[in-house]
C-alpha cells in the first residue's frame, strides 16, 4: 500500500510541476500564425455568406460555383456539384442557430434532388452526376469557361442530365462529392426530417448505381473491379482496359 501512495504522490507532483510549465511558458503561435488563422476563418466566413448572398431563394439554377461579393453570379460560368456547401451551412446552423443557414442548406438538398429526380439512364434508371454539368447546347465546359448567367437570365443548365456524361477519372475535383455526401451525412441531424429524407435518397441512389449495374464493373479473372472509365448512362458501354486505380477514383465514390 505504502508503494502505491508513493507512486500516485509522485504522479501528482509531476502533473502539478507540468501545469506550472504550461503556465509559465505557454505555447503560443507567432503573430504571423494567429493572423494566418484569423484571416483563414474571415475568408471563411466571407465565402459561405457571399455564396448565400448569391444564391439564396434561386430555385430554378444549378448550384452555381460561386458568387460575387454583391450577390451577382455574371461570372458563375460553371456550375458544380457542390454538396460540400450543405455541410458547410449546416455547421454554421448548429454553432449559431441562424434559421437562415439552415435554410440555405435545405436549398441546396432541393436542388440535388430535383436533379436526382429528373435525370435517368437508358434503362429510365435514376443516377447522379458526380462533378459538373452539361449545358443546354450539349457540351461539357472546361472551369470557369461555360456559358454565364445572372439572376435576370435562363440558366444554360437543366436540371434533366440524362445526356450527360459519368466522370470518374475525368473528375476535375473529385474530392468535392465524396467528401462533401461524407460530410453532409454527419451533419444530416440538423435538416428537417423531410430535407433528411431527400439527402438520403440521393446518397442511396449514387451507391445502388455502382452496385446494381454490370458496365460499373470490369471483369479480371474471377474478380470483378470497380470502373474507372468516364461513360454516358444514356449508352452505357463496359469498360475495355483495365482500370487504373488512385486517389481520383477513391474520392469520386467515397461515401
Amino acid at each position: 500500500m505504502k508503494k502505491k501512495g508513493k507512486k500516485s504522490n509522485t504522479l501528482n507532483k509531476t502533473s502539478v510541476f507540468i501545469l506550472f510549465l504550461l503556465f509559465a511558458f505557454p505555447l503560443r503561435a507567432t503573430p504571423a500564425e494567429d493572423q494566418q488563422i484569423l484571416r483563414g476563418m474571415v475568408s471563411v466566413n466571407r465565402s459561405m455568406d457571399t455564396f448565400m448572398k448569391g444564391t439564396y431563394g434561386l430555385p430554378e439554377f444549378l448550384l452555381p460555383e460561386s458568387s460575387e461579393v454583391n450577390g451577382d453570379l455574371i461570372l458563375c460560368k460553371t456550375p458544380m456539384l457542390n454538396s460540400w456547401r450543405i455541410d458547410g451551412y449546416l455547421r454554421y446552423y448548429a454553432a449559431t442557430n441562424n434559421k437562415e443557414y439552415q435554410e440555405m442548406a435545405h436549398q441546396i438538398v432541393d436542388k440535388i434532388f430535383k436533379l436526382y429526380s429528373k435525370t435517368t439512364d437508358k434503362n429510365n434508371k435514376s443516377w447522379f452526376p458526380l462533378q459538373t454539368f452539361i449545358a443546354k447546347d450539349g457540351k461539357f465546359y472546361e472551369y470557369s469557361k461555360g456559358p454565364g448567367f445572372t439572376r435576370f437570365t435562363d440558366s444554360p443548365y437543366l436540371f434533366d442530365q440524362s445526356k450527360s456524361k459519368y466522370l470518374i477519372e475525368g473528375a476535375g475535383f473529385p474530392d468535392a462529392p465524396g467528401i462533401g455526401f461524407y460530410e453532409a451525412a454527419e451533419m444530416a441531424d440538423y435538416l428537417e426530417a423531410d430535407h433528411k429524407d431527400k439527402l438520403i435518397k440521393v446518397i442511396k441512389c449514387i451507391a445502388d448505381y455502382w452496385n446494381d449495374n454490370d458496365f460499373m464493373f470490369f471483369r479480371k479473372g474471377g474478380a470483378f473491379l470497380p470502373r474507372t472509365e468516364d461513360f454516358f448512362p444514356s449508352d452505357p458501354a463496359p469498360q475495355t482496359k483495365e482500370p487504373k486505380y488512385g486517389i481520383t477514383f477513391n474520392h469520386s465514390i467515397r461515401l
